[in-house]
């Protein structure tokens, strides 16, 4: 591949991430590190269990901060806004998402 056409898929693929966030931003009215923090959620919420069930685990604002880069107190702070606007709740010493299918759904669309 010759690396205007690397640069031209690498710049539609950007615009498509750009437009999902932008799309993702309105409709659920979070911002991008609220985004960044959902995204990030769902990521280490979910596992395989042993007999191919999908398991929820809670995940700590520490695991969250260190994933995402964002600082420990932003990451707090976000959730506590995502909780208000339904979208994750506390669970235990962590949070977990409050809808899987919100979340597929929302993370598909930034894959298209």
């Amino acid at each position: 591949m010759s690396h205007a056409v690397e640069v031209m898929s690498l710049s539609e693929g950007v615009g498509r991430l750009v437009d999902a966030f932008s799309r993702n931003k309105t409709r659920f009215e979070i911002d991008y590190e609220q985004t960044l923090i959902f995204l990030a959620l769902g990521n280490l919420n979910v596992g395989i269990g042993g007999t191919d069930l999908l398991t929820i685990q809670s995940v700590s604002v520490t695991s969250l901060s260190a994933m995402t880069s964002l600082p420990r107190e932003t990451v707090r702070r976000k959730l506590l806004q995502l909780e208000g606007k339904q979208m994750v709740r506390r669970s235990g010493p962590g949070y977990i998402l409050r809808d899987l299918e919100t979340w597929t759904e929302f993370a598909k669309s930034l894959m298209r």
